[in-house]
């Protein structure tokens, strides 16, 4: 186990790029890798659904990327996303999650989950159940679902919420079948299924716990928190992790103070690795679902930051960390306000940011 606590920044390399401004403040966004077209006018294309919030009306959007697709003779520039339908709500969006079919789960600010199916041939997003009041903080007020996560297999769902509380229950189902709150009112920033039977959570202490939705305890599995020699908290909140895509056990987050954490719940006492790149907090992080050596992140201070492929190296055995790291911005001298949101599929990493920007970008996976 190694410990990295510095990096190189590194200057960026030219990527095909699309920036749309679309009207609204992006929170969410997420790939749907496996809906595809019949229709020849759209082969090829990959289907990005994004949530916007704090607005008087908020949006669900589907869109589709050609991602062979250039507007520019230079061959720099993607083609940008085109809408294919919209959905509107009240309450913001915060966060949406795919399941492997043509399904999404969208978590929402009034503290509810809704699952969506979306249509192949018109994309259009039908409700198929939401439910309501998940998190609240008395039986009168409700709080913000801040995070959902759908299970690898498609039949779980889980939240997170603001009242510090994780849910646990079937997609088909409409009764919460476990729930337990961490700690009461330390509102729960993030979830993520590591199995199909365990959850892991990030909440506003910089507490990264593991939950066993088998076990009748109260209490998470595990709870890992980094800490100096003098046993002092070294830590912001957890504002998003990530599990490696072939390591279980691995897991990224990203936290309030800049810092980008690698976990291997084997041993939890120590991270193995804590590297500074950003200068603000760090909003969303993310592996590459096919080449998880590579590691995204978004922050507040608008860069967009591709992790160096040759010191995150991952077998059967372990992963490790090693040497210095080297990173890339790819957003180059693009000026953004802050990225809230990242998602990757294959060739094609998408961001979105308060600034209204959709971001597509066509990173280069090679070292």
């Amino acid at each position: 186990m190694m410990s990295n606590r510095g990096s190189a920044l590194s200057g960026p390399k030219p990527q095909p790029t699309s920036i749309s401004y679309i009207g609204r403040k992006i929170s969410s966004l997420r790939w749907l890798p496996s809906l595809t077209k019949d229709s020849a006018t759209l082969s090829g294309c990959r289907v990005l659904v994004t949530g916007s919030w704090d607005d008087t009306e908020n949006r669900l959007q589907i869109w589709t990327v050609d991602p062979l697709r250039r507007e520019f003779a230079r061959g720099a520039v993607l083609g940008s996303p085109q809408l294919q339908s919209t959905l509107t709500q009240a309450a913001s969006i915060t966060e949406i999650d795919s399941f492997d079919d043509n399904r999404l789960i969208v978590g929402s600010a009034d503290g509810s989950a809704t699952v969506y199916n979306v249509d192949s041939r018109t994309f259009q997003a039908s409700r198929q159940h939401t439910w309501t009041e998940l998190h609240s903080f008395t039986t009168s007020r409700w709080c913000s679902c801040t995070s959902v996560s759908a299970s690898s297999d498609g039949i779980h769902i889980a939240t997170g919420g603001e009242d510090g509380r994780i849910n646990y229950f079937g997609a088909g189902r409409v009764d919460v079948e476990w729930s337990r709150v961490g700690i009461a009112g330390c509102s729960v920033r993030k979830v993520r299924f590591r199995t199909s039977s365990e959850v892991v959570s990030g909440n506003m202490l910089g507490q990264l716990q593991v939950w066993d939705v088998k076990s009748s305890g109260k209490r998470p599995a595990l709870t890992m928190l980094d800490k100096a020699d003098e046993g002092e908290s070294m830590h912001g909140d957890i504002l998003d992790l990530c599990v490696h895509p072939d390591q279980r056990s691995v897991v990224a987050t990203g936290d309030s103070e800049g810092v980008v954490r690698v976990w291997d719940i084997r041993h939890p006492t120590y991270p193995m690795s804590i590297t500074t790149a950003h200068e603000a907090p760090v909003w969303a992080i993310r592996f590459h679902p096919g080449n998880p050596d590579v590691l995204f992140t978004a922050g507040e201070d608008g860069s967009l930051l591709q992790w160096d492929t040759n010191v995150m190296r991952a077998n059967r055995q372990h992963f490790s960390v090693q040497g210095d790291i080297n990173v890339v911005n790819l957003m180059g001298a693009t000026k953004s306000l802050g990225i809230n949101a990242l998602d990757v599929e294959t060739d094609l990493l998408a961001c979105g940011s308060d600034s209204e920007a959709l971001i597509v970008v066509a990173p280069s996976l090679s070292s």
